[in-house]
This record gives structure tokens, C-alpha cells and sequence, in this order.
């Protein structure tokens, strides 16, 4: 039979993995995310970029509301950086200069403050949508990711109640 202090120091060494982890300075990386699941090196990486956008979008409601049901890294972290690019988008090709909170905002109002024959005002966010993943990733060469930029945009909007007109479904 093994004392307890012994199984105490057996549990605080770790594992192999942990302490390549830990390196020199013999301070762990955060291994577990929210969920209590083990991270992969890969996966804090990712964590750690996921950190760096959510500095830049993190403040804003609706993307607190985007994230907060995410839960795999990978998933969070891809989407984040695609709605990133998508708000870079609008600002630099469109000159929207709405955050995003005033983004889910300006969908709302034109979805249901406009007259119900003015499909046009009601179609503005997701006629934005379509000339982003139809017009420019296919021109800049992006045509694999198309599917999954439009569906982290439409996750975007439907996570703050606000879906676009013609993507009710799902």
C-alpha cells in the first residue's frame, strides 16, 4: 500500500505531455478549456489567437452571444476570425462603419421597420452577405471556405435574433 503523501507526489509530476508543457519556466499552459476538456499544443494555440480577436470584438454584446454557445476551440476560433474578416470587409468595401452590435441593430430595422414591399431595405445584410462570399472570397480565391464564412455570418446574426431575410431556415 502506497502512503498518501506519495500519491501526492506522483499526481503533482504529471504527465509527460503536462510537463513538456510547462517548459522552463515550470508554469503550466492552460491544458482544459471551459468545458473541462484536455487541449492538444494545437489547440492552445488556437486558444491563444482566439484571446488576440476577442481583445478587438470582445467588449460587443452581440459577440458575447455569438461565442457563448460555441464550445470547441477549433469552431470558436475559425469563426471568430471569419466574422473578423467579414466586418473587415464591410468597413474597407462597403464603408460600413457599424459595429457589431449596431450591425444586428441595422438588420433588425431594416427587417421590421421597413415597409413590407421594400424588400430591398429588408435584404440589405444579406445581400452583403451574398457579394462578400460569392463576389470577393471566390475572387480572392477562397472558393473553399464560402460555405463556412457564410454560415458563421448567418450563426452571427441568428444567435442575436436577428436573422437575415431569405436564411430563415436552420
Amino acid at each position: 500500500m502506497l502512503s498518501r503523501c506519495y500519491m501526492e507526489k506522483v499526481k503533482s509530476i504529471g504527465t509527460t505531455e503536462e510537463r513538456a508543457l510547462r517548459g522552463r519556466s515550470g508554469l503550466a499552459a492552460p491544458t482544459i478549456d471551459a468545458a473541462g476538456n484536455r487541449l492538444t499544443p494545437w489547440e492552445v494555440k488556437l486558444q491563444a489567437k482566439t484571446e488576440r480577436l476577442l481583445l478587438t470584438w470582445g467588449g460587443y454584446e452581440s459577440v458575447k452571444c455569438f461565442m457563448r454557445k460555441i464550445s470547441k476551440v477549433a469552431t470558436r476560433f475559425v469563426y471568430l476570425s471569419m466574422l473578423n474578416q467579414y466586418m473587415t470587409w464591410l468597413r474597407e468595401a462597403k464603408q460600413v462603419t457599424m459595429d457589431p452590435d449596431e450591425l444586428v441593430r441595422d438588420n433588425l430595422v431594416c427587417v421590421y421597420n421597413s415597409p413590407p414591399t421594400d424588400v430591398k431595405t429588408q435584404r440589405r445584410h444579406t445581400d452583403w452577405l451574398d457579394e462578400y462570399v460569392k463576389d470577393y472570397l471566390l475572387n480572392k480565391g477562397f472558393g473553399t471556405k464560402r460555405a463556412s464564412s457564410a454560415a458563421a455570418v448567418r450563426l452571427f446574426h441568428k444567435r442575436n435574433d436577428s436573422q437575415l431575410v431569405g436564411y430563415q431556415r436552420g
